[in-house]
């Protein structure tokens, strides 16, 4: 074989092994880093979930069906569960920012509905309403957590308090609660599939400890804020 030809075969295969390389799991890697959500289009998702979790490790795998995954592991950091924290007391914040008689009448019945809501989350977190943290808690505020049926068909754990204490009880159990909320080092793990166009890709799991109870677009939300 001439050596032009012998020059011409190895740079063509050069050339494939390049081509199976963008076909392989590290052009998967880049597809997803270098590519953005539906509705966060403002960054990539490469830049916003390594600056959002500590210990950031990514990994492609294909399963025994043939999905290609793109994997993605890191742990809770402390910049995420303030942010998180943050913008909740400052929305609550903001229903005390005042007004005539009537509007803040209206901000209290709304920012304890809000307190309500996370209060839900609590009991969940915090071990149930029966747990060693419920007995002391309710022992020092002398108020209980009353399960009962609320208007629309709802039901939930409301305060029951015999001292007009249930402000202060509730601010006491969210306080705690927030500190379990994004809990600082807890794992997560979230997964994107490549579609069968190899050019696009869908997430298809997102997990972790700290995001048991959380609706989904409010962890998508938490990491792109």
């Amino acid at each position: 074989m001439k050596v032009r030809e012998k020059c011409v075969l190895m740079f063509v295969c050069l050339i494939g092994l390049v081509l199976s390389g963008c076909g392989s799991g590290n052009s998967d890697l880049v597809l997803v880093k270098d590519g953005t959500m539906g509705g966060y289009e403002t960054t990539t998702i490469g830049r916003a979930f390594e600056s959002s979790f500590d210990n950031p490790q990514w990994e492609a795998f294909e399963t025994e069906k043939g999905e290609r995954i793109v994997q993605f592991t890191g742990t809770i950091s402390q910049n995420i569960h303030d942010s998180v924290i943050t913008e909740i007391t400052d929305q609550l914040s903001e229903l005390d920012s005042g007004g005539n008689p009537e509007q803040q009448m209206i901000q209290k019945e709304a920012k304890f509905q809000i307190q309500l809501n996370y209060l839900q989350g609590a009991v969940e977190k915090l071990g149930g309403d029966n747990s060693a943290y419920f007995q002391e808690i309710n022992k020092k505020f002398d108020c209980n957590l009353q399960f009962a049926n609320l208007m629309g068909g709802v039901s939930a754990y409301i305060p029951d308090c015999k001292n007009d204490n249930s402000t202060a009880y509730m601010d006491a159990i969210l306080n705690d609660f927030y500190s379990e909320l994004w809990k600082v080092g807890t794992p997560v793990e979230v997964q994107w599939i490549i579609n069968v166009d190899g050019s696009s890709f869908s997430l298809s799991h997102m997990g972790s400890g700290a995001w048991e109870g959380i609706e989904f677009k409010n962890i998508v939300n938490a990491i792109y804020q």
